[in-house]
């Protein structure tokens, strides 16, 4: 952890805070640990980031909080310096990062920053009207054909949740990331 910072409300665009969130997250950090350097609840600053994505969408700042734009700026900040020191330790930089590069691929697969853009296999999820929802990790091409699958009406009619609501007749759906 870069540091940490004493305050008694953090806000999201102190200098200080965007600092140690940028640079933690640079390490690769995930929002719990940076939540406990600063002192802040962890979904206090999923909040700043949610908050940000509606400043982005024409939403004004909360008075109280201020702009979250530069809490947000800070993380992509943070994740592409984390992104960016994996790819020069793969593609052999002066500084490699001890152990070789299969470290750095291995972080880049599994990071919540960057497992998305990085893994080979996706996260299904696949949620029965009954509320019981099955996760699968699968190979991309995997995840597709198993959506495909599910539209066309296979899985023997479950019923799925789609967004949330229980559909009638039963609609086959599949959320994939």
């Amino acid at each position: 952890m870069p540091g940490t910072v004493s305050l008694t409300t953090p806000k999201p665009s102190d200098p200080a805070v965007l600092t140690i969130v940028e640079d933690a997250i640079a390490q690769g950090d995930t929002i719990p640990t940076v939540a406990q350097a600063l002192g802040a609840g962890i979904q206090t600053l999923y909040d700043w980031l949610k908050h940000a994505q509606a400043e982005v969408d024409g939403e004004a700042p909360l008075p109280e909080l201020g702009s979250c734009r530069a809490f947000r700026e800070a993380v992509e900040r943070g994740v592409a310096r984390f992104e960016q020191a994996r790819l020069e330790n793969i593609r052999g930089a002066e500084k490699p990062i001890a152990g070789g590069w299969q470290p750095s691929a291995w972080l880049l697969e599994r990071s919540p920053w960057t497992k998305e853009r990085w893994s080979q296999q996706r996260e299904a999820r696949v949620t029965a009207a009954s509320h019981q929802t099955l996760v699968l990790i699968l190979p991309p091409e995997a995840a597709t054909a198993l959506a495909s699958y599910l539209a066309s009406g296979g899985g023997g009619g479950l019923p799925l949740l789609t967004q949330g609501a229980a559909t009638e007749p039963p609609v086959s759906t599949i959320e994939t990331s």
